[in-house]
């Protein structure tokens, strides 16, 4: 069967989505639209002398969601291009002026230490514990501070806020329990998994590297950063279909539903089936131009967003004390500190890195001088912090989609009126429905491809 996809937006989800539309429909015209001149999305590799800065994600998850990035990885040709992360013995919270070692591994020594600083915090931790696992059974969605609301509110937030925060840079008064706590846009993975399909086979090489590797690490990179991902993709399509276009530089004006055209500057393009793949403030842009459709603009203008500053400093030296073991800290707002997260990433990569080098990462949710950032760290790591040789830096102003209680249901609502409106040739995908986790995007567009 040979179809007419449009594809608009490069980044990950847009070039899974053409990857998968190959694999299904291999003599399929494929146009992939992109309005700025990089591909990739959120994923920007920013090389500065010998140090390869990510200014997005850092890394990406070994999670229980990851066979088709996996398959992706594997067909593209990035197996001997991953590395994976250095496992740290301990996880950090910076609360009331310490910091608190979390385990990161399951041994005696390591538990020990973890225990002496969170010993007081056993009892309403474990109560925590079991609440959550209750969690899976809720009938109606509600944010994650009202489902623990029941519990020790100092101990939900220490570690469940200040954990959170830095994963989607917003309160759990914010977010919804079904999609960011119990995920359940991903409850149809394992059964899918289970069936076994052919069109997510692993070879032997990359399960024994997988096994022997990866399995036991939390993230893992490429050698030349992670924008070798998106670049892999767009070049495996480029060599294998002459049917492929990407076109970057390029906005969408207008969709033309009656007559499936979508209108860019210079020309026109032709659909069977568009797949939409941008993020929210231009996604609801483009509605407002192309529908006249009060039911979907208004639900649209009710999801929320948060921004981001991301600086990664680079240092030719040591300048963390020797005992940090840690992947990096999380930082409550509440502590009225500067920055809300700091990531090691040359403790995770330090093959990555020149000899002796550190860099840190800091997220923040105002801009903030680098000397106020590196009074915070010294602070925070009880440590002088001297200034950087190279500094990587981008604001990701209203980047992250706030996954407010019953957003899953919301933009099931507004596709469902998309399919009536466009004889359902029209599909949202992306961060605005349910994630901004890589493995969980790539998972989501191949469903979305398996089904058209």
């Amino acid at each position: 069967m040979n179809k007419q996809f449009v594809i608009i937006g490069a980044g990950i989800s847009g070039l899974s989505d053409a990857f998968h539309i190959f694999q299904k429909y291999p003599h399929s015209s494929i146009s992939l639209i992109e309005s700025s001149d990089k591909i990739g999305g959120k994923i920007i590799t920013n090389r500065l002398d010998r140090y390869y800065c990510e200014d997005g994600p850092r890394s990406l998850r070994v999670s229980s969601y990851s066979q088709p990035i996996y398959k992706i990885i594997q067909e593209v040709g990035l197996i001997n291009d991953i590395e994976p992360s250095v496992s740290q013995d301990f996880r950090y919270i910076y609360w009331e002026g310490k910091m608190l070692a979390l385990p990161g591994k399951f041994r005696p020594n390591i538990l020990y230490q973890s225990f002496k600083n969170i010993k007081g915090d056993l009892s309403s931790l474990f109560r925590l514990f079991q609440s959550s696992k209750r969690a899976k059974n809720l009938a109606q969605d509600v944010s994650i501070s009202e489902y623990f609301q029941d519990q020790d509110q100092k101990i939900v937030q220490k570690y469940l806020e200040t954990i959170y925060y830095g994963i989607y840079g917003t309160s759990i008064s914010n977010l919804s329990t079904q999609l960011c706590f119990n995920k359940i846009h991903l409850k149809g993975y394992q059964s899918m998994i289970n069936d076994g399909p052919q069109d997510l086979k692993l070879s032997s090489e990359f399960n024994s590297f997988y096994k022997s590797k990866l399995k036991n690490e939390s993230s893992y990179r490429f050698k030349y950063g992670l924008q070798q991902l998106p670049q892999s993709i767009d070049k495996y399509l480029k060599e294998r279909s002459d049917q492929y276009n990407l076109i970057t530089g390029e906005e969408v004006e207008f969709i033309d539903v009656n007559n499936k055209i979508v209108k860019l500057k210079n020309q026109e393009l032709v659909y069977d089936n568009l797949l939409l793949n941008i993020p929210l403030s231009p996604l609801k842009q483009l509605f407002q131009s192309s529908f006249n459709d009060s039911e979907i603009n208004n639900k649209l203008s009710t999801v929320k967003q948060a921004s981001i500053y991301s600086k990664t400093l680079c240092f030719d030296k040591q300048v963390l004390p020797l005992s940090f073991k840690g992947f990096g800290y999380l930082v409550n707002p509440s502590q009225n500190q500067k920055i809300i997260g700091a990531i090691m990433d040359h403790l995770s990569f330090p093959h990555l890195y020149p000899k002796d080098s550190n860099v840190i990462s800091v997220l923040m949710l105002e801009d903030h001088s680098i000397s106020d950032i590196l009074k915070d760290l010294s602070t925070h790591l009880n440590v002088q912090i001297p200034e950087p040789v190279h500094i990587s830096e981008y604001f990701w102003k209203d980047a992250f989609v706030i996954y407010e209680p019953s957003h899953f249901e919301k933009m099931k609502e507004i596709q469902d009126r998309l399919d009536d409106l466009s004889q359902k040739s029209i599909t949202i995908g992306g961060q605005v429905l349910h994630t901004g986790a890589i493995p969980e995007l790539v998972y989501e567009s191949y469903t979305r491809i398996k089904v058209l």
